[in-house]
């Protein structure tokens, strides 16, 4: 947070600086310092999703989100949500990775997978004590434990989602996040996995052009095709990543703004 805030500090004193010099300015080392917080994908995250929990918007930005999805069924999201009150909202919370995924992927190494024998200097390490996958982070997590509901945001402003890990060329950001979703061990998730559900968060015009970015393409494929979640999740019960595929939604850092000023 005090990076943030140091940021913010940077663009404010470089603005009131150039004023109206802006225009036509080259793309400098000054210019990528001082005013980089206008590409800050948490500081977006955590002005978006605060203030549209501050005003107790959510449940609209959330039924937006989730209506593009095909297999959602949900119309009441107030009822999710429940009162502020029971309401928990953090950012960068990081999720553990499921044991059962770790354990499969170690096995495939044992048994020298050709998919994964790769790298050498890999396949070695991972037959050791090696943590063959950390920790999921997620931008924020929406949990109410009355409820029993939480919504787990991964933002991208203008990054796209990673392709793989280092011990699985396979795995994509996203079916890491839908894996943690499902899995009963996860902490800080306590509630029932088939109560969570999973959100991206971009500008609009991604959604508007999800070709444009490998999350946009994952999210059209696992909510028009959900077997293909089971068939990047094979450790898991094939009917309960087939059934993941209705919750997920996809929000925008505009519906949090226009869903704000509509209170």
């Amino acid at each position: 947070m005090d990076q943030l805030v140091e940021s913010s500090r940077r663009h404010i004193s470089y603005m009131n600086r150039y004023q109206d010099l802006t225009e036509g300015m080259p793309i400098t080392s000054e210019v990528k310092r001082e005013r980089q917080i206008e590409k800050d994908e948490r500081a977006r995250t955590i002005t978006a999703i605060k203030t549209a929990y501050d005003n107790q918007s959510l449940s609209a930005v959330l039924k937006k989100a989730f209506d593009i999805n095909p297999l959602c069924q949900i119309d009441d999201w107030t009822s999710l949500l429940g009162e502020k009150a029971d309401l928990t909202l953090t950012f960068e919370v990081g999720l553990t990775s499921p044991v059962g995924y770790r354990d499969r992927l170690r096995q495939r190494y044992k048994v020298h997978d050709p998919e994964l024998n790769l790298l050498p200097y890999l396949s070695d390490a991972a037959k050791g004590g090696t943590n063959l996958e950390g920790a999921t982070r997620v931008n924020a997590l929406l949990v109410n434990r009355t409820t029993d509901f939480a919504v787990m945001f991964e933002a991208k402003f203008l990054s796209d989602t990673s392709t793989s890990v280092t011990f699985d060329p396979f795995r994509n950001q996203i079916i890491r996040n839908i894996d943690v979703l499902l899995d009963e061990a996860s902490e800080p998730l306590n509630n029932s996995p088939s109560r969570r559900y999973f959100c991206l968060l971009t500008p609009e015009v991604f959604r508007r052009r999800p070709r444009s970015r490998h999350y946009g393409a994952l999210f059209v494929a696992y909510t028009r095709e959900p077997s293909l979640i089971s068939d990047d999740l094979p450790h898991r019960d094939r009917k309960t990543a087939i059934e993941a595929g209705s919750r997920i939604g996809w929000a925008t850092y505009e519906d949090c703004e226009y869903e704000t000023q509509t209170i």
